[in-house]
């Protein structure tokens, strides 16, 4: 089943354009920018183990963040194959992002590494349990935050 992400390929085409714009943008600014979307994001990320909330990741040329599954870690019978699979994938991440970025090219990655956070993503017709809980919680996170991330990457740069 392929899952298309409405929407997802322009915001994201449009936000790396605005912050390749930014000049002297910085490491520590692309960080500060994923806290912004993550904390943007979460109140809406649909919960039922936690298991989805702890995959979040973000990855860096310096630095990676969530290496390890957020206190408490996964949980239920695949909580080690899940904890495999987030090492796995963050570990791929960080090798991919290191290929491309340095000191004067930073670049973040971040995500979440459940294998089914797509497919609860763009379950637009589901009702989850979670008071605020709702579908395409990233993406609608990402167009509120966007102001915000780009902001907080000016202000960086203009410190460096």
């Amino acid at each position: 089943m392929k899952l298309e992400f409405k929407g997802m390929e322009k915001l994201m085409r449009n936000l790396n354009y605005e912050i390749r714009q930014i000049e002297n943008r910085t490491h520590s600014g692309l960080l500060k920018a994923a806290i912004i979307l993550q904390n943007e994001a979460e109140p809406g990320t649909p919960v039922d183990t936690s298991n989805l909330r702890h995959s979040w990741f973000t990855v860096s040329h310096k630095s990676t963040q969530n290496q390890a599954p957020v206190k408490g870690g996964f949980k239920g019978p695949n909580a080690s194959e899940m904890a495999a699979n987030h090492s796995k994938t963050v570990s791929a991440a960080s090798s991919a992002v290191r290929s491309v970025a340095n000191d004067s090219r930073p670049v973040v990655l971040l995500g979440y590494t459940a294998n089914y956070a797509a497919k609860v993503h763009e379950s637009v017709d589901t009702k989850f349990h979670r008071p605020g809980a709702h579908a395409r919680w990233l993406y609608l996170a990402m167009q509120t935050a966007q102001s915000k991330m780009l902001e907080a990457i000016r202000k960086d740069a203009e410190i460096k």
